[in-house]
């Protein structure tokens, strides 16, 4: 092989390769895929760059290729407007129409992610209304969690100010509370070591009045054991002499009604006897007659 073929085949492999890649750029870039432009107004450029993708429920469907901003003449204000370029077609080839009303998020997946555009369908589309190349569609950012994050540590840094104030008032009052105990003791001590001198020197009176007794108390124990075994015999005797005279009574209750009817009758005859005497004392010499229920 000559050296003019060798710098032939060498440069056919590098037109080769740069073909490749060239078609390979054409085709990742999109440029031979059908799109059209809407514009997306935003009230702050932030998170928003020249690339960032456009999202439809998860399938990236544009990009954004320039970010202008827009001044208001009325009042002065600042807005922003992104050109997207969207995808005409799905990759299968279904054609891709937005219905009127789609708005935009403009959200991060996480903290270190970049920025997406996630395009938002309405809920009841207008049948056949769709939009157009050029048509402007509004956008809006969800709750910063970061932020909200913040306003959590915020309140919570709140709340736990006002409770270690809380804490160091109660603390407060418990040290001046404690230092009222203090003084208290201290004025209290010289009563209370009185106190427990007394109960001592009581204390050691009753031991030794204890120690005193405690020969004693055999012998009174003795003494009352007898008296109450004394006892106990004595009411024995009593409960049987009175079960013996309450059988006597009960063998003798009719000669004892007989001698109890005599009785009576010789109170009557008495009772009559001086009653008639002192009417007419004479009656001693002639005699009292008996009264009629004076006979058994």
């Amino acid at each position: 092989m000559t050296t003019q073929q060798r710098d032939f085949l060498v440069g056919l492999f590098v037109l080769i390769g740069l073909g490749v890649l060239a078609g390979a750029w054409l085709v990742t870039s999109g440029l031979t895929e059908e799109r059209y432009e809407l514009l997306l107004r935003a009230e702050s450029a932030e998170d928003l760059n020249p690339d960032t993708r456009v999202v439809l429920q998860g399938l990236t469907v544009g990009r954004v290729r320039s970010i202008v901003p827009e001044i208001d003449s009325t009042n002065g204000s600042v807005s922003f407007v992104a050109r997207l370029t969207v995808q005409a077609r799905f990759p299968n080839g279904t054609e891709l129409r937005l219905p009127l009303g789609t708005n935009a998020v403009i959200s991060k997946p996480n903290p270190v992610a970049p920025s997406v555009i996630n395009l938002r369908m309405p809920e009841r589309a207008a049948p056949g209304q769709f939009l157009e190349p050029g048509d402007v569609i509004t956008s809006t950012r969800p709750d910063d969690p970061l932020a909200q994050l913040g306003d959590v540590a915020r309140q919570l840094n709140t709340e736990l100010t006002a409770v270690l104030a809380d804490v160091r008032r109660v603390l407060e009052q418990s040290d001046g509370a404690l230092r009222d105990a203090r003084g208290l003791l201290r004025s209290t001590r010289p009563a209370v070591d009185g106190t427990l001198e007394l109960v001592q020197s009581n204390l050691a009176r009753s031991d030794s009045l204890l120690a005193t007794l405690s020969p004693r108390v055999g012998p009174l124990a003795d003494s009352l054991a007898l008296a109450l075994e004394d006892s106990r015999r004595v009411l024995a005797r009593l409960d049987s002499l009175a079960s013996t005279a309450h059988d006597v009574v009960d063998e003798n209750r009719d000669i004892v009604v007989e001698i109890a009817a005599s009785l009576q009758r010789s109170a009557r005859i008495l009772e009559h006897f001086a009653d008639q005497i002192s009417r007419r004392p004479t009656r001693l010499l002639t005699g009292v007659r008996p009264p009629a229920d004076s006979t058994p």
